[in-house]
This record gives structure tokens, sequence and C-alpha cells, in this order.
């Protein structure tokens, strides 16, 4: 019978950093197999071979498309798979699972130096010269927290000029972005790698507190200048008031912003919101269970109907907003004050559902006709 595969994914947006970790674990005996993205193309090496994967839209779907039949080629075993720098590591993940494989641990390699700083622009990975693609549009800062976010142990390094400052702030936002994950010094990092250390990583676990209507984590305490809030609404957000609103959101010291809302004049559509740095979007991200049908039902996870039953409102089912805020000098105050003005109030909850879908709406450029309209 054929040994598990154990597979510990390592993620990180440095590349020096990575090839610093291939060569000591290889060095110490664990087989490790290394995606790079090259001048269009995505790159495999393993066991001394390199192997040229076609790239048809984007190396991310590439390597999604690679995993399978690479991971159940192999023998049995451990395996530390080291993905591109633009990769998210929760495709890898599933992927990886998909293929029979166990994912003990999902490590990122992250210069604590450098975190706060990327996780407060709007630099575009083009703009960095890690594009997957032309039209890959993601930015740095979004990339660095889906990574974080997906991470159960963080592999630290600090170069010797960084700011402690700089430091200390980087470890907090790691922390509020990934509440249980760990951490570990790089140069440590071969001694707890390298080891059988059991598996620390729950993929059911991060699709429910990454994926709209999920379960999103709890706050943990404020550390120095970085604290996180969790604001909730069981009102809609009135479309003009909420549009009106967002630079002032932008504008409360927030860095990490992920949940989903509830706007009037779309009663179907649940929304996700995110924010990374300086990026805020809004977007589609399937229908509230609200107006579901039975199939729809048994196509979510579990703890989705869970928390949809638990939470039911007689009227409004499971519609409500709910938004997780992380921030540097966070504004807490002032940013639950903004998202409270911009819900519906008492008289115009009365009007109904009908008066709500005439409001003027405008998210349509983005976000098309809503039912209305349609």
């Amino acid at each position: 019978m054929r040994e598990p595969l154990r597979v510990t994914i390592i993620t990180g947006t440095s590349a020096a950093l990575s090839d610093l970790l291939c060569v000591r674990m290889r060095a110490l005996g664990v087989p490790v197999a290394r995606y790079r993205h090259e001048d269009g193309t995505l790159l495999r090496s393993h066991d001394g071979e390199r192997t040229s994967v076609p790239v048809d839209h984007c190396a991310s779907c590439a390597l999604r498309a690679d995993l399978p039949d690479f991971l159940t080629g192999l023998p049995g075993g451990r395996l530390m798979l080291v993905l591109p720098e633009t990769a998210d590591p929760l495709d890898a993940a599933i992927a990886s699972e998909g293929a029979g494989a166990t994912v003990e641990t999902v490590a990122m390699i992250v210069d604590l130096g450098s975190v706060a700083d990327a996780l407060a622009g709007a630099e575009t990975l083009a703009e960095r010269g890690l594009a997957a693609g032309v039209t890959d549009h993601r930015t740095l800062a979004g990339l660095l927290a889906r990574q974080a976010e997906t991470a159960d142990v963080f592999l630290t390094w600090t170069g010797s000029d960084a700011d402690p400052d700089q430091v200390g702030l980087g470890r907090a936002l790691l922390t509020h972005l990934s509440p249980g994950a760990g951490f570990t010094d790089i140069d440590a990092a071969a001694d707890r790698i390298g080891v059988d250390a059991g598996k620390a990583f729950d993929l059911q676990a991060v699709l429910e507190r990454t994926q709209p209507g999920g379960a999103l984590p709890g706050c943990p305490a404020a550390f120095g200048r970085v604290s996180t809030l969790i604001w909730r609404s069981r009102r809609p957000f009135h479309p003009e008031r909420l549009y009106a609103a967002l630079d002032r959101v932008m504008n409360t010291g927030v860095r990490r912003a992920r949940g989903h809302l509830w706007l009037a004049s779309r009663p179907l559509t649940l929304l996700s919101w995110q924010i990374a740095g300086a990026t805020l979007s809004i977007e589609p991200a399937g229908r509230w269970l609200h107006a579901a049908g039975p199939d729809e039902w048994q196509r979510v996870s579990p703890i989705r109907r869970t928390a949809a039953c638990l939470d039911w409102h007689p009227e409004h089912g499971d519609r409500r907003s709910e938004i997780r805020f992380t921030g540097t000098d966070l504004l807490d105050r002032e940013l639950c004050s903004v998202l409270d003005e911009a819900v519906l109030t008492g008289p115009e909850m009365a009007f109904g559902e009908r008066a709500w879908a005439r409001l003027a709406d405008p998210f349509t450029p983005w976000l098309g006709p809503t039912a209305r309209a349609c």
C-alpha cells in the first residue's frame, strides 16, 4: 500500500528567501519541488529534473492544472512544495488535497520589515515585476493578505538595517490576519519543517473564514498600533450613502478588510467586501440563502448552512452585513459611525423591499444592473 504523501506548502513573495529555504531543506534530505514563473513559462524543479509546464491563460491556472498529475505520480512520504511568488496558496492546497495528498502545513516566508508598507499601498504585481500574466491586475497588498490568511506558520526574516518599529508593526499585522498562526525565524525553519511536526493545516477551516458568507475569525487583542474589529448590521446599505462613504472608510487606517454585505437595491445578491492596502473591491459572490432553493442550500458548506439557521431573521433570512477590519491606528469609532450612517434608517426599512429596489444604485457600472433594471 502506498504511503500517504504529506505536503508542506511554502508561499511568499521573495524568490531569494524561497531559494535559501530550498537549499537548506535539500541539505537535510527533504524532497523539494520548486515552481517558478519565468518569462511566461511555469518551471517545475524536482529530484534534479526541470519540467516546463504550459501556460495557456495564466501561471496560477497552469499550477492548478499541473499539481494533480505531478503529485499523484510521486511516491508517498514528505514533500516541500514551494510555490511561485504570485501563487495563491489556497488554490494549491485545494489542488493538492484533491489529488489525495495531505497538506500538513502552509508556511509563508515574510520579510517583517516590509510587511506594513506593503499592506498600506496600491502597488500592483505588474509594477513590482511579479504579474503572473498580462491579465493579472492584482496588488501586492492583496496577494500578501491572501497568503497570510491561508498560512498556519510564518517563516520570518529581518534585514540588519530594518526599522524595529516596522518589524513589530509587520508582526502585529500578520498576527491579526491569521490569529492562529505561529512564527518561526527562517534560520530555524529547517528544523521545524524538516521533522514530522504533524498536521496543522485545516483546509475546510480556511475556506470557511475566507469565503464570503463564511465565519469570520475573531478579533485578537490590540497589539501596539494594530487592532481589529468586526462591524455587523441586519439592515441593508443604502447604495448612494454607501458609495459616498467609501472614501471616508478608506481614511480610517484600515489595511485589510474582508466580509460580505447586503445592498438594499440588490435583494438577492450576496456581495463580498475586500480591502487590501489602498484598494477596495465590492463584487458579487453568489446568492443569499434567503432566496435559495433546496439544491442551492445543499451546495453551500455545512457551516454556512448552520450559521444561517442559527442567525435566521424571520423576514430577511440570512441577509446581513458583516465585515472584519484590521488597521494601523484604526479610527474604530469613526469607522463604525460612517458605516452605521450608510445603512437604511428605520423609516426607510418600513418602506419595504419594493421601495428599496427603486433606489438609485451608483454601483451599477461595476456590479451590473439591479434585478429591477433587468
